[in-house]
This record gives structure tokens, sequence and C-alpha cells, in this order.
């Protein structure tokens, strides 16, 4: 047991997880230490506890989403106000080559971890409820079984006639039956919650903006009119990120990394956009003569994703106007405290 330090000393702990264990690699002092808990409620809740009361540590744990593996551990630290930072695997693996670290193991990997966090400082994630879990949930089991339903449909042009062709044919209007339910829940789900009930009955109105198209922007992107519209497309991997060195320019601008779910319900949305929308259907043919024109292979891809990112800047200033409008109306009747609460906030 190492001494007991001053009160509220922040101390970060890595943690790496997997199925059945935790590794946790964080410093007391000068002395690296290296813990494997389990990854249930009581282990965590056990060991938080150890490093506030015996060691008088505040911990700021940094940790990899690796699913519903890490889910426990993000819930336990929510529920007891711990912080926390969740990190982009793609970060911490090059954190770890400029820090010249090769070994991959789950030790190591809580120790980089750790040591992105003492180093860097990042800024807590802020902790979403249950219900915004639950939502993004529904909509990856309604994305899963969507691109189930395109594998069976392909299998028709195989089977076309007697009985294989007669049971892929009820494969596939049950599957159809399971998403258009789901389909019912997220709506549901989504309409339950004031602040999202607003937000989704002014993006529909968007021409070329549905249904799915709302609720998929709302279960997939909570931080949706919060952020400037820089951050919000870098997030959805829809910003043009510069690809410059000295006099040296590469072809064009491009984007990286970012939500893909995000970018794919976008993605038809926008192509209706682009031929019925009066705004982004002359911005689409501006941007594809500017690259060339139909003749060029490339333009029109160009020109789509330059649109989507219009379509997302677009929702999400509406999303921020619902969100202001909202708080100024609790706040005039006296609920100050009760303006800050948000599904995801």
């Amino acid at each position: 047991m190492t001494k007991r330090q001053s009160k509220d000393v922040a101390v970060y702990a890595g943690a790496d997880i997997s199925k059945d264990t935790i590794d946790i690699s964080y410093h007391f002092g000068d002395k690296l230490i290296i813990d494997k808990i389990a990854n249930n409620e009581q282990a965590i809740k056990r060991f938080v506890r150890t490093m506030k009361m015996e060691k008088g540590a505040v911990p700021h744990f940094i940790l990899e989403p690796t699913g519903h593996y890490s889910q426990t551990l993000y819930r336990t630290l929510r529920d007891m106000k711990v912080r926390f930072t969740q990190l982009n695997p793609r970060l911490s693996r090059q954190f770890a080559g400029f820090t010249g670290v090769m070994e991959k193991t789950d030790k190591k990997d809580a120790q980089v971890l750790e040591d992105y966090g003492r180093l860097l400082n990042p800024k807590p994630t802020i902790p979403e409820e249950d219900i915004q879990m639950e939502l993004h949930d529904l909509y990856v089991l309604r994305n899963a079984l969507a691109k189930e339903r395109g594998e069976w449909k392909q299998r028709k042009h195989q089977h076309k006639r007697g009985i294989p062709k007669r049971f892929v044919e009820r494969v596939s209007k049950a599957l159809d039956k399971e998403i258009a339910a789901l389909d019912d829940t997220i709506e549901q789900q989504v309409k339950s919650l004031e602040i999202y009930k607003a937000i989704y009955e002014e993006v529909v109105k968007i021409v070329g903006v549905g249904r799915n198209t709302a609720c998929a922007i709302l279960c997939l992107l909570p931080e949706i009119g919060f952020l400037n519209s820089n951050k919000i497309t870098k997030l959805a991997g829809l910003a043009p990120i510069p690809n410059e060195s000295g006099t040296s320019v590469k072809k064009t601008a491009h984007t990286r990394g970012g939500r893909k779910n995000v970018r794919t319900a976008l993605y038809m949305p926008c192509m209706v956009a682009c031929r019925c929308n009066p705004v982004l259907r002359p911005y689409y043919q501006r941007i594809r003569e500017r690259k060339g024109g139909k003749g060029v292979k490339g333009s029109g891809a160009i020109a789509l994703t330059a649109c989507m990112r219009k379509l997302l800047i677009h929702i999400n200033s509406v999303a921020r106007i619902v969100r202001e409008k909202m708080q100024r109306n609790v706040a005039a009747v006296g609920c100050g405290e009760a303006a800050q609460a948000s599904p995801c906030r």
C-alpha cells in the first residue's frame, strides 16, 4: 500500500478493457502501479473507493470505447460521478508510436492511455444518459438488420424458383417487418423526449430529410446543436482537411475518420436533396462544374460530399436554434436549472 497522498490529488488512470478483466495503470508519486480487476460493477466501485478513500486521490480514467465490453465501466463511472475520457483508439495508437512504444499488450495499452492523460490533460467526456445510449443501440441494431436484409435480397437473384425462392422471400419479408417495427420504436423513443421531439419536428421540414434521417441524426449525433459547424462536421467525418506542405498541395482537401454511420444516414437523403432542395440543387451543380463537370470522374462524389456537409451544418443550426429557444422558455418561467437538463448533457 502506498502512502496516502494529499486530498483531492488528480490521478490519471489508463484502463484497457477486455471481456472479463480491466487492466488499470496509474502513478502515485514516482511509483507505477498496474492493477487487474474484474470487469463488473462491484469490482469497479471497490477500486474507485480505494483510490478515493484509502489513497486520497481523485481519479480521471482514460479509456477506449470497446463496444459492449466498455459499457459496464462507462455506466459505473458515470453513476459514481468520476471523470473519464473516451479516447479514439486511432489516437492512442498514434500516441504510442510517438512515445516509441511498439509492444501491444493489455498492460502496455493501459500505460499508454495513462501517459496520454498525464501528458496531454484531455477534457473529460460528458456522459450520456441511459436513454441516449439505448437510442444509439437501437439504431445500430436497425443498421445491422438493414445490412442483412440487403444480403438476403441479393439471394433473390440466385434462387429464382421452387422452395429456395419461397424461403428467401419469407426471410426478406420478416426482416422488412422487424426493421419497420424498429423504426417505429426509435421514432417513439425520440418523441418521448421533449427536446428531441422539438428538433425532430423542425428537421423533417427540410426538403430531402425524412423521419429515418432525423432519427438517425439524433441517435448517432447527440452533440447536434451543441457544437459549431466546424466541429460537428469533423465529428461526422465531413470536414475538409487540408494536405499541404510548403509549396506542395496534394490534390484536394479530404476527410478523415468520423462516424461512418452518420455519413451513411445522410447519403441517400442528400442525393434526394440535390435534386429537389432549392438550396442544395444549385450548390451541387456549381461544385460539380467547378470540379470539371459530368465528364470528369469523381466530380459527382466530391460535390455530393460537399452537399452532405452543407446539409449537416443546416441541421446543426436548426437544432441549435431549437435548444436555445427551449432554454429561454424554461428560464423565462424561473427554472434556470431545468434549462440545462438534456438527454445527452
